[in-house]
């Protein structure tokens, strides 16, 4: 069977048949290439910002933040936004406070995880609230690598800018390039946690990536 030209032949027979219907009609197949494309962009742009520009040791924060913030609709990206923010500031403090006179040990892990996950459950917090758990894991990890207190305060100051300036090529991705309700279907995308639920998983791949940078 030949295959149609510009088709890529790596992808797996689904995988095909949904880039060729995602230029060719209207639907969810093409929200949903509109909204990778837009997370794809706002990753790599939280990237290079964190990693080329900033010289972060801790660039991975800042993707992670952005898809994080590419949405289906504006309402939500600003608020989610806010929520974000705030859920990752507690992550950071609930495990840089023990941290700082006590170490990294196993107990200040223990200390730290039941805080964040009682505190994720703040109603204020929304849909954020396993966020805190996640920065708060997140940031243990790259502690771990560190032997002081002035050390450990830098590196948490670095990854609170590192995730505020991710959030912030997020949003303004999903503002400027096809902005949110332009797309029709695009209601059934206002949820895109199935694309971004695989990052809560990534501390391995985080933490090869600061120790990268010692």
């Amino acid at each position: 069977m030949t295959r149609p030209t510009g088709e890529p032949a790596f992808l797996p027979t689904g995988a095909r048949r949904w880039f060729r219907r995602a230029p060719a009609f209207e639907g969810r197949e093409r929200d949903t290439a509109v909204l990778v494309l837009k997370a794809t962009l706002a990753a790599t742009l939280a990237w290079v910002t964190a990693h080329d520009l900033m010289r972060a040791t801790t660039p991975a924060f800042a993707p992670f933040a952005a898809l994080l913030m590419v949405r289906a609709t504006l309402y939500r990206s600003l608020l989610r936004s806010l929520r974000m923010v705030a859920a990752v500031l507690l992550g950071i403090a609930l495990v840089t406070a023990p941290a700082i006179p006590a170490g990294t040990g196993t107990a200040v892990f223990a200390l730290a995880a039941l805080a964040a996950l009682a505190i994720g459950r703040w109603r204020r917090l929304g849909d954020q609230g396993t966020r805190v758990a996640t920065a708060a894991f997140f940031a243990f990890s790259v502690f771990v690598t560190l032997h002081s207190p002035p050390e450990l305060l830098t590196r948490a100051a670095e990854i609170l800018a590192v995730v505020l300036t991710g959030s912030a090529i997020g949003v303004a991705v999903n503002l400027v390039l096809l902005p949110p309700g332009t797309a029709r279907g695009v209601a059934a995308l206002d949820d895109p946690a199935p694309l971004l639920d695989d990052l809560r998983e990534t501390d391995e791949a985080l933490t090869a990536s600061t120790r990268g940078h010692h």
